[in-house]
């Protein structure tokens, strides 16, 4: 009996020694798929570009620059996916890749924290919306005392609502969530209320057609202080030690953002063409489409908005600045040729 019962215990071990193996072997090969090579040039050097298919505007001008060849000749690409906002901001600290696409606040906190960051252009203004299924939704105030979902957790939509809220209605309750999460509970109707970005809006309307957008948080923001309803969220940043090797090949990609910006902001069928095919998995080109419908293709380069951005950082992360108001970030932060 006592070896029977050694041997299930052994062989418990075993089946668990697999299991876990055979995840961590999952897990690897994920990380395999989540990168792409964009040419093979061995003359010319391989920048490496983090971004995520769940945001596709803001980099739609960049991937039109690629596919029109605008820069062939100058770099090839390794284009690897970041799955969350930690996992990025852990790439940057790390001094990791050489383009980074993410939020402006947090490139500004890794900069802050000594990382080689400068950003090169805001493409990411308008973004956030509340979506409800509620029949009896008039106005923000309706939120008063009631549970409303947020994805991802840290959005610095949350920072954006808070201000507009602020003093004026209380007992609302942010729960923060995972995107997948907070979809079945939308669509499962265990939450009614939501504040999501785009284009994980246009997803969960075209799913379920009981949900509708009442709100822009940019246009709210605007409207309360008396201000254009964009605010500069999100764009591409690059790694500092790139900047000064290649300083042409920066100045380069970030001429094409802008130029293409411009070309494509009327153009939506067009627009959504440039995005990459292994995207599709996060983001159908239908969804990326519709987005459009609330989004905005628009470019500016990073110092030719800064105004706008120390004005946006003081709402999402208010503890980059000082006793005076005046940002802890040397000038590098915004990169100028």
């Amino acid at each position: 009996m006592l070896k029977r019962k050694n041997f299930l215990i052994i062989l418990s071990l075993v089946i668990l020694s697999v299991i876990i193996i055979y995840g961590w072997s999952l897990n690897k090969k994920s990380d395999e798929l989540a990168e792409y090579i964009e040419g093979n040039n061995p003359d010319i050097p391989t920048l490496v570009f983090y971004t995520t298919g769940l945001s596709t505007t803001p980099q739609i001008p960049f991937w039109a620059a690629l596919r029109k060849g605008e820069f062939e000749g100058l770099f090839n690409l390794r284009v690897r996916m970041w799955r969350n906002t930690d996992d990025l901001q852990s790439v940057i600290l790390a001094g990791k890749g050489d383009i980074w696409l993410g939020h402006t606040e947090g490139f500004a906190m890794a900069a802050k924290r000594g990382a080689p960051v400068s950003v090169i252009a805001i493409t990411g203004w308008r973004k956030f919306y509340i979506i409800t299924s509620r029949k009896d939704y008039n106005g923000i105030e309706s939120l008063r005392n009631r549970t409303v979902v947020y994805a991802p957790p840290g959005s610095p939509g949350i920072a954006i609502f808070n201000k507009i809220i602020k003093g004026r209605i209380e007992g609302i309750k942010l729960q923060p969530s995972q995107g997948k999460e907070l979809q079945m509970m939308m669509l499962c109707g265990k939450a009614d209320t939501a504040i999501l970005p785009e284009p994980l809006v246009t997803m969960l309307l075209l799913k379920n057609p009981d949900l509708r957008v009442v709100e822009s948080l940019e246009e709210l923001y605007g409207r309360e202080r008396g201000t254009s309803p964009l605010m500069p969220l999100a764009g591409f940043a690059v790694n500092r030690n790139t900047a000064e090797k290649y300083p042409e090949i920066v100045k380069a990609i970030q001429e094409s953002i802008i130029r293409n910006s411009l070309e494509l902001k009327d153009k939506k069928l067009e627009a959504v063409k440039y995005l990459p095919e292994y995207f599709e998995k996060d983001i159908s080109p239908e969804v990326a489409l519709h987005s459009l419908d609330r989004d905005v293709i628009l470019s500016k380069r990073g110092t030719d908005c800064a105004e706008e951005i120390n004005d946006y950082l003081k709402t999402a992360a208010p503890g980059l600045f000082d006793a005076n108001g005046n940002p802890d970030l040397d000038s590098g932060f915004l990169w100028q040729d």
